[in-house]
């Protein structure tokens, strides 16, 4: 059986954030260019490679763990006393941005040919309910060779490592509600702050 908390990042933290944000005249190219970028990276999410193991950081993680400020404990310290970083990036957010993606909708990748995660491929009257698809969902349903893709459940398919980067995600899913359950100090209410404000101000 699948199970959705154990997962174990492999791609160094160097190569999944962006980093430090450079110093840039506000009115250069390459000040519109970065941000531009940013902004693409928070809305889509955004792809990182480690020895040809491939995985999609949401959209979320992508606000949170690189441009979101909380107040934390420093690691390793016995003292109570808290200052202002970035957040860490552990294998705990990785479950929350994926289960994050998931409750969203998260139906697959436009450039996976083989699978896909839309649940209408499980529905009991598949093919009716197909007929009733707008045409570009009814599009990412289908192999090029005209047959139906293999189904994947939403979790289960972002937790694997892909071969190679399969653009922009998809979601075409009815949302679901997601219940976040577990201990104190772990950043629940700080991560659930930036998914407000990412659906606030990106429709996310």
């Amino acid at each position: 059986m699948f199970d959705y908390l154990d997962y174990k990042n492999k791609i160094p933290l160097s190569k999944v954030l962006v980093g430090k944000i450079p110093n840039l005249n506000p009115y250069s190219i390459k000040y519109k260019n970065f941000w531009r970028e940013c902004k693409r990276k928070i809305i889509e999410g955004y792809w990182v490679n480690h020895e040809g193991n491939y995985q999609w950081v949401p959209p979320m993680l992508a606000l949170y763990n690189n441009f979101w400020t909380i107040e934390m404990k420093q690691k390793g310290s016995k003292s109570q006393n808290k200052s202002k970083g970035t957040p860490r990036f552990r294998d705990i957010e990785w479950i929350k941005g994926f289960v994050w993606a998931a409750a969203r909708g998260f139906s697959g990748f436009e450039k996976d040919t083989e699978y896909s995660c839309n649940r209408v491929l499980i529905d009991p009257e598949r093919e009716e309910a197909i007929l009733f698809l707008e045409d570009y969902v009814k599009e990412s349903l289908y192999k090029p060779n005209g047959h139906l893709k293999e189904y994947v459940p939403a979790l289960e398919y972002l937790y694997k490592y892909k071969t190679c980067e399969l653009g922009k995600p998809q979601f075409f899913n009815p949302a679901k509600n997601n219940v976040d359950i577990e201990c104190r100090n772990i950043g629940k209410s700080m991560i659930s702050g930036c998914m407000v404000l990412n659906r606030w101000c990106y429709g996310l």
